[in-house]
């Protein structure tokens, strides 16, 4: 099931600012259209600078961020079924396969290369009995590069040693909550701005 992300401001000075506009014509629709796509572009931006943090990213969560402006209320979010976690932290559990694959080497995390993208048979199971871990993918027979150098001679080398760990294998892993969706000094200062950008149109009629 989808989950969206919603921000909901309880601030005196913001409410107050907004109700103020409530009698001018169309002003309290643009404050709020345009405070949204103010939250939306800091939270895409929040997210793409995870990408080299905590590895790879398909950007569909950044894409997947919309909004909807409603009367008195501007609703920033995503209805992708992973938005709150990413945002809020947990628990996640595997639905449909037995465990969840933690990739071990650094490239596999980077590039988000899944077992599911590498050839069963360059992979063995080795089950482990530890409390959350139920076994591990290791490398099946060693990974060699063959490459050409500059005299035009190829070299060999290893690249990945057989009975290296690339996936462990657990019941369940805890998400860190990284929010994303804020409504920060930065975006309320915004909001005000834009709140008295509003009030100046229209006393110049």
């Amino acid at each position: 099931m989808a989950v969206a992300i919603r921000i909901d401001v309880d601030e005196r000075a913001v409410r107050r600012a907004l109700l103020r506009l409530m009698h001018l014509d169309g002003a309290l629709r643009r404050v709020l259209q345009r405070s949204g796509l103010f939250i939306r572009r800091a939270a895409v931006r929040r997210l793409r600078e995870r990408r080299g943090r905590f590895g790879a990213s398909s950007g569909r969560l950044a894409q997947s961020l919309a909004i909807r402006i409603e009367p008195t209320a501007v609703a920033v979010g995503s209805n992708l079924a992973y938005a709150a976690i990413q945002h809020l932290g947990g628990i996640v559990v595997p639905r449909t396969v037995r465990a969840l694959a933690i990739p071990m080497l650094r490239h596999l995390a980077r590039r988000g290369v899944w077992p599911r993208d590498l050839p069963r048979d360059s992979m063995r199971f080795v089950p482990v009995h530890a409390g959350n871990v139920v076994g591990k993918l290791v490398r099946a027979e060693d990974r060699v590069i063959e490459t050409r150098g500059g005299n035009g001679k190829r070299r060999r080398r290893v690249a990945g040693k057989a009975g290296e760990t690339m996936y462990l294998l657990v019941r369940q892993s805890r998400i860190r909550g990284r929010p994303y969706l804020m409504f920060g000094a930065e975006e309320r200062q915004f909001l005000l701005a834009e709140t008295q950008r509003e009030y100046e149109r229209a006393a110049r009629g």
